[in-house]
């Protein structure tokens, strides 16, 4: 289902490892240990996401040992 509507809207959907996308991985991390967390703002993210969101963006790639 979620293949036809996205090729009905023109989505593409690529797959990106988690070193590709730190901040979603911490948020991920952050979600599964605490609820109803909301944030509407970066600044209101924790250091350690705001960091990784700003180095996402600059394209920084994470290295994983």
């Amino acid at each position: 289902m979620i293949c036809q509507l996205s090729q009905k809207l023109q989505i593409n959907m690529v797959h990106t490892y988690r070193e590709g996308n730190e901040s979603a991985d911490g948020l991920s991390k952050l979600g599964s240990t605490q609820q109803n967390l909301e944030f509407w703002s970066v600044a209101a993210l924790p250091r350690q996401i705001q960091a990784s969101y700003f180095l996402d963006k600059l394209g920084v790639v994470a290295i994983r040992h």
